[in-house]
C-alpha cells in the first residue's frame, strides 16, 4: 500500500485520532507541514501510507533518531481502519504521562552531579543538567522523593536550552508513583523576593520571606553567575548543589559551597561558589541599590578571578 505522494519514510509508534507519532531520521521544526511514507508495524508488511503532517513536537532519541507527533491534515480514517489497533511495543515511546515535578536529583555514577528534575513520570525524568550528558549513558541515580527512589537510567536525548541543558532519561526499572501521590504538582510558584545583591571581597545577598529580611555572605567568591536586573526578582528555592561538580574545577583553599537561587520556572537566577559555609542572618531591613552590581560572568572567566 503506497501513499499518493512521495516523501522520506518514517515508522509508525502510535496514534489517536488525528495525532500519530512516529520516528523518523530528521527532526522538523515545530508547525511546519512535511510529507511522509508512514511505515505501519511488521503484521502489515512492508505497507506504508502517504500522508501531510503538522508537526507538533521534534525530540531526539538513541541512534541519531527522532521521536515526532503529528497532526494529520487528512486520512485520520484511513490510519484509523489499518493502523494498529494498540501503540507499537518501542523503547522510543514514553510509558506513562509526565508530571511536572521539581525534585533535586543526585547521580553517584559514572561521574557524580547534583540535579533536578524539569518533570517526572513513571518511566523516567527530564533533567536540568550543567553539562551535555553522553547520549546512551547509563548513570546511578537518586531522586529526592518521598521516600527517597535509587534507579539506574540510560540518557535517552540531551539538548541546550538557553544557557542550560535539558536531558530525557529512562529508567530501567519504572518508579512506583501510584496516581501522582508521591510525585506532588509544581513547587510553589514564590518563596521569596531578591531585596539586594553587591560584590565586593565577599559577595551579600538580600532576600524578603513572608515579610521577613534574610542577609546570606558568601565568603571570597571564585565564582559569581548572575542574571541581570536580579533585585525584585521572585525565586521559588534556595539549595546548596552538593556533590558540586564546578567544585571539582576549581583549587586553592578548601572547601567550597556551591549555592544557586532557583527562579519559579527552574531557571537559576543566581549561582555562587564561595569559601566556606554561607552566613545567613534575619535583617530588619535590606539595602536597595538600583540593581546587581555585578554582570553575568562567562565560567571560563569568573573562574579565573579567584584561582
Amino acid at each position: 500500500m503506497q501513499g499518493a505522494f512521495s516523501g522520506p519514510q518514517v515508522s509508525y509508534l502510535e496514534h489517536s485520532g488525528e495525532l500519530v507519532t512516529f520516528l523518523s531520521p530528521a527532526s522538523y521544526p515545530a508547525g511546519s507541514v512535511q510529507r511522509v511514507q508512514l511505515k505501519l508495524p511488521g503484521c502489515h508488511g512492508n505497507a506504508s501510507i502517504g500522508f501531510s503532517l503538522r508537526i507538533r513536537t521534534s525530540r531526539p532519541a538513541l541512534n541519531d533518531r527522532f521521536v515526532c507527533l503529528g497532526q494529520m491534515m487528512e486520512g485520520a480514517a484511513r490510519l484509523g481502519s489499518v493502523g494498529p489497533a494498540a501503540p507499537v511495543c518501542d523503547p522510543f515511546l514514553r510509558g506513562s504521562s509526565r508530571v511536572p515535578h521539581r525534585a533535586r536529583v543526585v547521580c553517584s555514577q559514572p561521574h557524580p552531579f547534583a540535579s533536578f528534575s524539569v518533570d517526572c513520570s513513571a518511566g523516567g525524568l527530564q533533567l536540568e543538567a550543567q553539562e551535555e550528558l553522553p547520549i546512551g549513558a547509563v548513570l546511578d541515580l537518586t531522586l529526592d522523593l518521598e521516600p527517597a527512589v535509587e534507579r539506574r537510567a540510560r540518557v535517552v536525548w540531551c539538548r541546550t536550552v538557553a544557557s542550560s541543558c535539558r536531558a530525557g532519561l529512562a529508567f530501567f526499572e519504572p518508579v512506583a508513583l501510584g496516581l501522582g501521590q508521591e510525585v506532588p504538582g509544581a513547587v510553589a510558584p514564590v518563596a521569596g523576593v531578591v531585596e539586594g545583591f553587591q560584590v565586593d571581597e565577599d559577595a551579600h545577598l538580600w532576600v524578603r520571606i513572608e515579610g521577613v529580611v534574610y542577609s546570606m555572605r558568601f565568603s571570597r567568591p571564585r565564582l559569581v553567575r548572575d542574571e541581570r536586573a536580579l533585585v525584585g526578582r521572585e525565586f521559588a528555592d534556595a539549595v546548596e548543589v552538593e556533590p558540586s561538580p564546578l567544585v571539582g574545577r576549581f583549587t586553592g583553599p578548601q572547601p567550597l559551597t556551591h549555592y544557586q537561587l532557583i527562579g519559579a520556572r527552574g531557571e537559576v537566577l543566581l549561582e555562587v561558589v564561595c569559601e566556606g559555609a554561607v552566613e545567613q542572618r534575619r535583617e530588619r531591613e535590606a539595602p536597595r541599590p538600583a540593581q546587581s552590581q555585578v554582570p553575568f560572568l562567562a565560567l571560563s572567566t569568573a573562574m579565573s578571578i579567584r584561582n
